[in-house]
């Protein structure tokens, strides 16, 4: 009897910011343990390929991952939104 190994890769929740008239962030899963908060990320939204903004570092979705979509990819060459700008849109949008 031979015996496998499965890998497993771990993925963690984050909350994605979309430019689209609607309320609130959006979560996402990532299998990158590196830090991304201010990061762009191109997630998929409604069959369309968006460009947002990871707004915190945690989801807060109810919705089962299962139901989650993948983040598709990590912009790493533009830097990071900083986090006084952040704070500005979210002030703004209240």
């Amino acid at each position: 009897m031979f015996v496998t190994e499965t890998s497993f890769i771990p993925t963690r929740r984050i909350s994605v910011c979309i430019p689209l008239n609607v309320e609130g962030c959006f979560d996402y899963l990532t299998t990158e343990e590196s830090a991304l908060l201010g990061r762009y990320v191109t997630v998929s939204f409604s069959g369309k390929k968006i460009i947002g903004v990871v707004w915190d570092e945690e989801g807060t979705s109810a919705l089962p991952d299962s139901k989650l979509k993948a983040v598709q990819e990590i912009h790493w060459h533009l830097p990071a939104m900083q986090e006084a700008l952040r704070h500005t849109i979210t002030a703004a949008a209240r």
